[in-house]
């Protein structure tokens, strides 16, 4: 997870697939990061694990706003992306 603030990554997990315990673990992490910042927004791509009831509840319970980004609208996530493309540079076999 990216702070788009600036641009520090502030939760990670790694899986050798994307899937709901990733997503949630990284999550719950961010917000033990958070500390007491209210009204956080957590941005994030059309993906089946984050629209799971799991993660909109981790959310809600959270008092995280929920962001998706429109249907084939790639510039919604380009800070999350920019950070992939940085991380692909600097570690080719990721």
């Amino acid at each position: 997870m990216v702070d788009c603030f600036d641009g520090m990554v502030i939760s990670w997990t790694l899986s050798r697939s994307p899937n709901v315990d990733m997503a949630n673990r990284m999550l719950l992490d961010a917000v033990a990061s958070l500390g007491d910042r209210k009204r956080s927004i957590v941005h994030s791509d059309r993906g089946a694990h984050y629209r799971r009831p799991g993660w909109i509840a981790i959310c809600e319970r959270h008092g995280l706003t929920h962001s998706m980004s429109a249907k084939d609208c790639s510039p919604d996530n380009a800070a999350a992306e920019g950070f992939f493309g940085r991380l692909k540079n600097e570690f080719p076999w990721a």
